[in-house]
């Protein structure tokens, strides 16, 4: 029963948004409407977030950025040099 509502409610939807779609004047009104929605998402923080994103060599006075490679690096060396002394012992 639920499925039959479901296609129902599809066929409803594609019937009216046809219906609409046949007069020119709310055709253009959706394609500017999406127009604006795409630029708005396109234009978004979200997608600046992704460009303002620092990829490979970091700025020589950022010491932030200079102590996190640094403590993720000796992160790694201690976990190895512990592994080593496990199997020297």
């Amino acid at each position: 029963m639920k499925r039959r509502k479901a296609w129902l409610l599809l066929a409803g939807a594609a019937g009216t948004t046809t219906l609409l779609m046949r007069n020119e004047e709310f055709r253009s009104k959706v394609r500017r409407s999406y127009g604006q929605l795409r630029s708005y998402f396109k234009d978004s923080s979200v997608m600046n977030k992704v460009k303002d994103r620092r990829i490979g060599h970091s700025h020589p006075h950022d010491y932030d950025d200079h102590n996190m490679v640094e403590e993720g690096a000796m992160t790694s060396i201690n976990y190895y040099n512990k592994a080593q002394q496990k199997d020297h012992q």
